[in-house]
C-alpha cells in the first residue's frame, strides 16, 4: 500500500513539475524560442534586388543630387532637406536643419515606424497661392512642387492695383512664384488673370487623377527615367528620350511628348513673352532673374504678365502638364503687352 502511494505521488509530481516548467517557460523572462530577430528587417533587406534597383532609381533622381541641400534655414529647409521636409508634414515646423539630408526614402515613406511603404501623407493640399489640390498619391508631390507667393505680393488680378512693386532690398533679382509650379499648373490655379481672359484646363487635369506618380513614376526605363528617378527624359547613346511609358492608356503608342507640337508652340510663346519682358527692362537678358535689385515699381499688368511667365516657365513641362492652359495664360500676358505675338490654340 506504501509503495502504491509512493509510485501515485511520483507521477503526480512529475505531471505538476512538467506543468510548471511549461508554465515558466512561456511567462518566464526568456520564453519559448520565437520568431527569428531579423525576419522584421529581412522583409525589405532581403537578398532580392527590389530595394536595390529602387535604390539605383532614386540615385539618378534630382532629389538624391542635393544640389540645394544648402538651403537648410526656415522656409526653404521644409522642401530642400529630408528631416524639414518630414517636419512640416508631421506637425506643420519648419526648422534650420544643421546636418541637412537629401529628400531620400524616409522623407516620403517611413517603414520602420508602419511597417510598410505607404506614403506619409496623401492629404489634399491647401496651394500657398490659393486653391486645393486633390489627387491621390501626387499629394505628397504638391506639398513642395507648388508655387509659393511672390515677395514682394501682388494681387493675381487686373485692377486691383495701379502700379506693383516687384523687387525689395530684402528679395533682390529673385522674384516671383519660385521653381517647381507643377501642382498649380496641373490643377489650372494661381495665374494672374487678365481682364476679359478665360483660362481653361486641357483633360490632364481631372483624367490624371493620381497626379504626378502616373507619369513620373511609370515603369522606369532602366534606372534613369520613371520609378524613383521620377525623369520623363533620358539619354542613351547620345540619343535623348521622352518616357512615354505612363501615356499610353491614354495616348496609345506616343513617342514623344510634343504631341502636335505643342511644346514647340509654348516654347515659342515663352520666348516672345521673355523678349517682350526684357524690352520693357523687367528680365534679364541673361537670367529669368529681375532685372535689377534695387526696389522696382511698375505697372500691375506688366507684373502679371511677368509672374505668368515665371509661373510657366518654372513649371517645366512645355505645356504637357496642361496645354490650354498653359497657352491661355501665356497668350493672354502677350496680348496685354504685344498682340502681334499671339499664336492659336484649341487643345
Amino acid at each position: 500500500m506504501g509503495d502504491s502511494m509512493s509510485k501515485r505521488f511520483n507521477v503526480v509530481f512529475v505531471i505538476l513539475l512538467i506543468a510548471f516548467l511549461a508554465f515558466i517557460g512561456c511567462s518566464g523572462k526568456r520564453g519559448p524560442a520565437g520568431v527569428s530577430a531579423t525576419a522584421e528587417c529581412l522583409t525589405c533587406h532581403a537578398d532580392d534586388s527590389n530595394i536595390r534597383a529602387i535604390d539605383g532609381q532614386w540615385s539618378n533622381s534630382i532629389h538624391a543630387s542635393g544640389s540645394n541641400i544648402d538651403r537648410n534655414t526656415p522656409p526653404c529647409s521644409g522642401c530642400h532637406t529630408g528631416q524639414g521636409f518630414i517636419g512640416r508634414i508631421s506637425n506643420g515646423s519648419i526648422d534650420t536643419i544643421p546636418q541637412p539630408d537629401v529628400i531620400n526614402c524616409f522623407a516620403c515613406h517611413e517603414p520602420h515606424t508602419n511597417k510598410n511603404f505607404n506614403l506619409r501623407t496623401m492629404a489634399a493640399v491647401d496651394l500657398i497661392q490659393g486653391g486645393t489640390f486633390d489627387r491621390g498619391t501626387g499629394n505628397l508631390c504638391a506639398n513642395c512642387h507648388q508655387a509659393r507667393t511672390p515677395s514682394p505680393d501682388i494681387p493675381l488680378t487686373e485692377g486691383a492695383a495701379d502700379s506693383v512693386f516687384i523687387t525689395n532690398p530684402f528679395s533682390g533679382p529673385y522674384w516671383g512664384p519660385h521653381d517647381g509650379t507643377q501642382a498649380n499648373v496641373l490643377s489650372g490655379q494661381d495665374a494672374f488673370v487678365f481682364t476679359g481672359a478665360a483660362y481653361s484646363n486641357s483633360p490632364h487635369t481631372d483624367e490624371v487623377t493620381n497626379g504626378c506618380p502616373t507619369c513620373h513614376m511609370a515603369t522606369p526605363f532602366k534606372n534613369i527615367a520613371g520609378g524613383h528617378s521620377v525623369a520623363m527624359t533620358y539619354s542613351e547613346f547620345g540619343e535623348e528620350s521622352d518616357l512615354t511609358t505612363g501615356c499610353a492608356d491614354c495616348h496609345g503608342d506616343l513617342t514623344d511628348f510634343n504631341v502636335d507640337g505643342t511644346q514647340d508652340s509654348v516654347a515659342t510663346l515663352l520666348r516672345n513673352l521673355r523678349t517682350i519682358l526684357i524690352a520693357d527692362s523687367l528680365l534679364s537678358p541673361d537670367t529669368t532673374s529681375i532685372t535689377v535689385k534695387a526696389p522696382l515699381r511698375t505697372s500691375l499688368v506688366k507684373a502679371g504678365a511677368m509672374y505668368n511667365f515665371l509661373l510657366i516657365y518654372h513649371d517645366g513641362s512645355l505645356g504637357v502638364h496642361n496645354t490650354q492652359f498653359t497657352m491661355d495664360i501665356l497668350n493672354a500676358s502677350i496680348a496685354k503687352l504685344s498682340p502681334e505675338n499671339l499664336i492659336a490654340s484649341n487643345r
